[in-house]
């Protein structure tokens, strides 16, 4: 019997198997010859030709996707999980640190101011209103503009009414919002 190397292992990790070639030879007229007939080596059992190979599966970082950014502007954070995991999908402590990935990376750095900027040049600003409806036909709003009209607010001192209809507010029993009662602040403290 004739016998050749084995070869590597037919998986990278965890079990496979080694193949060798193993054939039969005969000294005739001088020379090793091949022999076609196995019977010619019968005196010794044919050796195996397969095996069966492991090799240990090494652990590898594991990433999750990126979440969102955590600002629209000025520097915002992504985030994901990272992970060493063994070839059983187990927590280990066998990756390379070197080799980690980063869990988290800065996004959107661009500032805020100019992005406000560049939607001005685009569009006439207009006051930003905003509101709730009571029913079909009241709507309350409010203008955020600081300079808003003298005539649709009722000051005394610090706390004054900063929007119309305070009234509806407060009988919308929305003073207990933070947002109503600094715009309604007259109203809403008044009718405690």
């Amino acid at each position: 019997w004739c016998l050749g190397p084995w070869s590597e292992c037919s998986e990278e990790c965890g079990p496979g198997k080694e193949e060798r070639s193993v054939i039969c030879v005969v000294w005739a007229r001088s020379q090793w010859r091949v022999s076609d007939d196995m019977s010619n080596c019968k005196g010794q059992p044919r050796p195996e030709s397969i095996r069966g190979c492991s090799t240990p599966c090494q652990s590898i970082w594991y990433t999750s996707q990126w979440s969102e950014c955590s600002s629209s502007c000025e520097g915002g954070m992504q985030r994901r999980e990272v992970k060493c995991l063994n070839d059983k999908q187990e927590p280990s402590l066998d990756c390379s640190s070197a080799d980690k990935p980063e869990s988290r990376q800065p996004c959107n750095t661009q500032p805020c101011n100019q992005v406000q900027g560049d939607e001005s040049v685009k569009t006439k600003p207009e006051p930003k209103k905003e509101g709730i409806q009571l029913s079909d036909s009241t709507i309350i709003s409010s203008n955020n503009s600081p300079g808003s009209n003298s005539n649709t607010s009722k000051s005394s001192g610090k706390c004054m009414d900063r929007m119309k209809n305070c009234h509806l507010v407060y009988k919308a029993r929305l003073c207990r919002l933070k947002y109503y009662n600094k715009l309604c602040c007259e109203t809403c403290t008044t009718n405690q």
